[in-house]
Order: structure tokens, then C-alpha cells, then sequence
């Protein structure tokens, strides 16, 4: 038995397929899926969604905000922003990554924080995308 999953961000459809088991950065920590999971509904946060089609054969993306639907074996991840390995430039992220990080010495309001560690931890999520080893989960 498979899930059937859909990751669909603003720009673009990520991946429709079947799965063995998802992992998704949902808010209060991540979610493990695999069939016959219950039913969910969960705001996502910010990190790595991984998609295992087969022992050895996944997809990753790094994934910020959003929402997660399990509902029977069907998985929809609805992203607000996403981004694959191939996407990322280490050197432009790590710059994001270091102003960030100055910024957040002295924010300008308590929303403005709360900003500045999504844009720090996105920044994260995606060097960490292009630096995990791809030894599966």
C-alpha cells in the first residue's frame, strides 16, 4: 500500500506520486507519515520535506509555511514557498543567512523578530538541503 501524494507551491506543482512515507516540518515539531496514517490538518513551519518513493529513492525540498492535509492515503502539502537543491545558491543564502542573523541584534518591533527568525531558519532549512548527505531519511 502507497500514499498518494500532491506538494504544490504558488510558483509550481513539486511532486505528484505515490510515496512509502512523507516527513513534513509541521509547527509543533515534524510529522511522519505513512499509510493508513489518521486523519491530519497541520500548519506547516519552516524545513525539510521529505518524500520516500522507495528504499533508497526520495525527494527533498525545503519548504516554508503552509498547510498539510492527510486524508485516508491521499497527502496534500500546500507550501507557501519551496525550494530543490539545485535551486539553492550557497553563497547568496549564506549571505541572507549572515544579515539576518546581524539584524536580529536590534529588531525593530517584536513582529520584525518574529520575521527575522522565519527569514534565519528558511535560510537554514535550505543550506541544510544542499549539505545532508543523501543517505535517505
Amino acid at each position: 500500500m502507497a500514499l498518494e501524494v500532491s506538494v504544490v507551491s504558488p510558483a509550481r506543482p513539486l511532486y505528484e506520486g505515490k510515496a512509502e512515507f512523507v516527513a513534513a516540518p509541521a509547527l509543533g515539531g515534524e510529522v511522519g507519515i505513512y499509510p493508513r496514517h489518521a486523519e491530519l490538518v497541520s500548519a506547516m513551519g519552516i524545513g525539510l520535506l521529505r518524500i520516500q518513493r522507495g528504499p533508497k529513492d526520495f525527494d527533498k525540498f525545503a519548504v516554508r509555511k503552509g498547510f498539510l492535509e492527510v486524508s485516508g492515503d491521499h497527502v496534500t502539502v500546500l507550501v507557501g514557498d519551496a525550494a530543490t537543491a539545485e535551486e539553492v545558491d550557497e553563497t547568496a543564502v549564506q549571505a541572507e543567512l549572515k544579515q539576518a542573523i546581524a539584524a536580529l541584534a536590534s529588531p525593530k518591533s517584536e513582529a520584525h523578530f518574529q520575521e527575522l527568525l522565519d527569514e534565519r531558519a528558511w535560510c537554514q532549512a535550505r543550506l541544510k538541503l544542499i549539505r545532508e548527505p543523501d543517505l535517505g531519511f
